[in-house]
């Protein structure tokens, strides 16, 4: 490993992510440190439970801009940008009964609208 650098990114979230590469590719010698060594900030997944991972951000909050993704190249590395549907999945807390279906958010108006009238009409 190399005893110096010109620039030091702390954490391995998108951001700092982009910037090293921008910088790398500008011709800086780049280290990234990250402490769990794997993604983090919006990119980060937890583990809730053993086996149950999750990730940090909604799917709802921005992702990366095309236009970084297009300067970076990353197509040429597999990169697409999908919409996922459902937007959202909720699961329920355990109640007497068991615990409860997950309730799932999704793009489309109708099905959003079904989803919610198997939990509630009224809200639906």
């Amino acid at each position: 490993m190399r005893n110096s650098f010109d620039v030091c990114a702390v954490g391995g979230g998108p951001d700092a992510l982009v910037a090293a590469a921008f910088l790398a590719r500008a011709g800086r010698s780049v280290l990234v440190v990250e402490e769990p060594g794997a993604p983090a900030g919006i990119a980060a997944n937890v583990e809730l439970a053993p086996g149950f991972r999750f990730g940090v951000a909604p799917e709802t909050l921005p992702s990366l801009d095309p236009k970084v993704a297009e300067a970076l190249g990353l197509s040429r590395h597999g990169l697409e940008f999908l919409a996922p549907d459902p937007v959202l999945t909720v699961f329920g807390h355990e109640t007497s009964d068991g615990p409860q279906e997950p309730l799932s958010l999704f793009r489309g108006p109708e099905k959003a609208r079904r989803e919610l009238a198997s939990r509630s009409p009224s809200d639906a």
